[in-house]
C-alpha cells in the first residue's frame, strides 16, 4: 500500500503466522497471483507451506510489503509482532497496512491501532472463522469481520477479498474484533446446547440423527437464534407474547429437566436457561440501569427493593413512617448494597437465604425464594437441590423451616398470591 491507496494486483503481501488461518492467507494470496512474504518463529511452520521468500523478522518482512496479515495466537504475540524492537513497525513505510487476525482482546486493538497510526501505518482489526469442513490450504475459506476507518475501508477490503470468501465491514477500529469475539459466544455456546442436548438423547436411548435433520429441515438459514430480537421484539406492545413465550420455555423445558432426572444425566444448562428467561425476554428489570439524576436515594432503594422482592414490595411491607430504621433498609440495604454490581441478583440472594436458613427463619426464607421465583432465578428443582445441599450444614431442625419457607413461596407463586411482607 502507498498513499495513493491499494492497487489490488500491485501489492505485496505479507504473512505473519503460518498457522491454522495463516496457512489459508497463504492459500489464498497465491490463488489470487500474489507471492506473499512469509515469517514465522517455527522453520517446520514455513516449510510446510513451501515458502521460498521467508523473512528474517517482522521488520524484515514489512521493508519488502504493502500489506500484512497477522495470524499469531496471543495479544502479547500481537503486540511483539507489531512494536517489538524487530517488529512490522521498525520497517513499515507510511501507507502501508497491518490487518490483525489473531483474536485478541479490545484494549490491545486500541493500543497497537494507535501505534500504527502514530508511524502513519493503516490499521485494521479482523476476526476470522473458518467455514465448516474446510482444510487449513483451502482457498478463502474464512469469513472476515474487519474493523477499520472510513479513508482505508475500501483498500483494507479489496486486499480481504483475495483471502476471505465473504468480508463483513463491522465499522470502525475495535469494530471487527468485537463482532468476532460475540460470535465466539455464540460459536461455543452451541457447542454446549448441543452437547447437553445429546446427552439427554443418548440417556434416552434415541440417536441425535432426527434432531440434526430436524434442525436442518426446520432452520435451514439459522434464523432462529436472531429470532427474538429481529421477529418478536421488545416493544412494549409485544409484552404479552414474550410472557407466553416465557410460559412456554417454563413448561417446555422443564419437561427436558423432568426427562433428565429420569435418565439420570445433568440438566444444568436448561435449568439455567429456565431461570434466565425473565431477564433474556426483558420481563424484569435488572441491576444495570443506573440511578436517574431526578430519582431520590429513597426512590432508588424503594426501586430496587421491588426488583429484588417484586412489584408492589416496598409499598406493601414498609411503612413510609421516615424512621431511620426504614430509611437505612430502603436507602443503604438496598439502594445501596443489593443494587452493587459485584455479583448477580441471584448470587446476592442465595447468601442471604444461606443465612437466613442458618437462623431457622422460615418466613425470611419464604420472602427469598418467591423473589426469586417471581425473577426466574430458580426452577423447582434447584429449589429441591439446595435444601438437600444446606440441610447438613444448617441441622435437622433449621432446614425443616426452610423446606417449609420454600414450598410456602412456591405455592404462592404458582397461585399467583401477592406479595409477602417480610424484607431483609
Amino acid at each position: 500500500m502507498n498513499q495513493r491507496g491499494i492497487k489490488v494486483s500491485e501489492s505485496k503481501y505479507g504473512v505473519v503466522g503460518l498457522g491454522h488461518i495463516g496457512r489459508r492467507l497463504v492459500a489464498g494470496l497465491r490463488n489470487g497471483g500474489h507471492r506473499p512474504v512469509v515469517h514465522d518463529v517455527s522453520p517446520e511452520a514455513i516449510a510446510a507451506v513451501g515458502a521460498a521468500d521467508a523473512a528474517k523478522s517482522a521488520a524484515d518482512l514489512a521493508t519488502q510489503t504493502d500489506v500484512v496479515f497477522i495470524a499469531v495466537l496471543s495479544a502479547e504475540q500481537v503486540r511483539a509482532v507489531v512494536m517489538g524492537p524487530d517488529g512490522l513497525l521498525a520497517g513499515a513505510h507510511p501507507g502501508s497496512a497491518v490487518v490483525v487476525m489473531s483474536t485478541i482482546d479490545l484494549q490491545s486493538v486500541r493500543e497497537i491501532a494507535a501505534e500504527c497510526h502514530a508511524r502513519g501505518v493503516v490499521f485494521a482489526d479482523c476476526g476470522v472463522t473458518t467455514l465448516p469442513g474446510s482444510t487449513d490450504d483451502q482457498v478463502r475459506s474464512v469469513v472476515a469481520m474487519v474493523g477499520v476507518g472510513d479513508a482505508a475501508r475500501d483498500d483494507v477490503v479489496a486486499a480481504l477479498e483475495l483471502v476471505a470468501q465473504s468480508v463483513v465491514v463491522c465499522g470502525g477500529v475495535g469494530s471487527g474484533m468485537a463482532t468476532k469475539i460475540a460470535r465466539n459466544i455464540v460459536t461455543y455456546g452451541s457447542w454446549i446446547v448441543c452437547a447437553a442436548a445429546g446427552r439427554l438423547l443418548a440417556a434416552a436411548g434415541v440417536t441425535d440423527e432426527g434432531l440434526r435433520q430436524a434442525i436442518a429441515d426446520a432452520d435451514p438459514d439459522g434464523r432462529t437464534m436472531f429470532l427474538l430480537e429481529d421477529e418478536i421484539g421488545f416493544a412494549p406492545e409485544n409484552r404479552s407474547r414474550r410472557e407466553r413465550i416465557s410460559d412456554l420455555i417454563e413448561k417446555d423445558l422443564g419437561a427436558a429437566v423432568e426427562l433428565a432426572r429420569t435418565v439420570g444425566v445433568s440438566a444444568a444448562f436448561t435449568e439455567f436457561v429456565i431461570r434466565e428467561r425473565a431477564e433474556l425476554l426483558k420481563l424484569v428489570e435488572r441491576g444495570e440501569a443506573q440511578i436517574r439524576e431526578d430519582m431520590s436515594r429513597y426512590d432508588w432503594g424503594r426501586r430496587w427493593m421491588d426488583i429484588v422482592y417484586g412489584p408492589g414490595f416496598h409499598d406493601a411491607s414498609v411503612n413510609r413512617d421516615g424512621s431511620p430504621y426504614n430509611l437505612e433498609t430502603v436507602e443503604h440495604l438496598f439502594g445501596d448494597i443489593w443494587s452493587r454490581p459485584g455479583l448477580s441478583l441471584r448470587e446476592r440472594r442465595m447468601l442471604v437465604m444461606g443465612a437466613s436458613a442458618q437462623l431457622g427463619r422460615a418466613d425470611l426464607i419464604e420472602t427469598q425464594v418467591y423473589g426469586g421465583l417471581l425473577n426466574g432465578e430458580f426452577s423447582e428443582a434447584e429449589l429441591e437441590e439446595m435444601m438437600i445441599q444446606l440441610t447438613p450444614y444448617v441441622g435437622w431442625g433449621r432446614s425443616s423451616a426452610v423446606n417449609k419457607g420454600i414450598k410456602a413461596a412456591v405455592g404462592r407463586w404458582k397461585a399467583g398470591i401477592g406479595t409477602s411482607v417480610t424484607a431483609d
